[in-house]
């Protein structure tokens, strides 16, 4: 009984989450933005669902509200403290990242009101990006992209290892056995990216490196690639 209570009471506070946004967009930056709120809850809502349903796993519903309570209020307070002014977007060249802003401070709130916090990962080839969400909330999970080549000024899996990043994503040519052994070594995930290319012999190699993880244009070639090879 006190679960369904607890269930009905984070939905009403999310319900009042989307009136207090539709408010606030609407008199911070004129009723065009009002929509934000309808369009985020509507993507909060079905990027969770298509995670829960694809990695199943028990739920932690105190936790969960716990994270959702506090990122409300952080968010809040983010999204009144941002400068952002769209009626200067035309001329001010800060403004969009200030919009950025907006929408990366509401999805924190959503993700933790739909329990996925530990199934979603925030990725970007921006570092100040990735800080940003590491501001929102320390715990949520953070990878870097990094499809630059070794050897130049500086090495990204240096500065993932430093930052103590959740994950690190190399473009597939750059992922080599010593690198993937570091990653491993320092605590990171490491997923590489193929876009279009089918598995083959280079897939294999890297899995027996320790990589942890794909992402392809054409998951169908890799799901039956990892299940010819025992994997999933």
């Amino acid at each position: 009984m006190v679960y369904y209570a607890a269930i009905a009471l984070v939905s009403a506070a999310s319900l009042l989450l989307e009136l207090a946004l539709l408010r606030l967009f609407a008199v911070q930056q004129f009723y065009h933005f009002a929509f934000m709120a309808i369009s985020l809850a509507l993507l909060g809502a079905g990027a969770s669902g298509s995670l829960l349903s694809l990695w199943p796993r028990p739920l932690r519903p105190a936790w969960s509200s716990l994270g959702f309570s506090v990122s409300i209020l952080g968010a809040y307070l983010l999204i009144n403290t941002l400068p952002f002014d769209s009626f200067s977007v035309a001329w001010d060249r800060r403004q969009p990242f200030f919009l950025a802003l907006y929408f990366l401070a509401a999805a924190v709130e959503l993700v933790h009101e739909m329990g996925a916090d530990e199934m979603v990962m925030f990725t970007s080839f921006d570092l100040a990006a990735l800080a940003m969400v590491r501001e929102l909330d320390p715990n949520l999970r953070v990878g870097i992209l990094d499809w630059y080549e070794p050897g130049g000024r500086f090495d990204l899996l240096d500065v993932a290892i430093s930052e103590q990043f959740y994950a690190w994503s190399p473009k597939a040519e750059f992922a080599t056995e010593d690198r993937i052994r570091r990653a491993s070594e320092a605590g990171l995930h490491v997923f590489t990216g193929f876009g279009s290319t089918s598995p083959g012999p280079h897939q294999g190699a890297l899995l027996s490196w320790g990589l942890q993880g794909f992402s392809t244009n054409i998951p169908e070639a890799f799901v039956d690639y990892l299940k010819a090879h025992g994997l999933r």
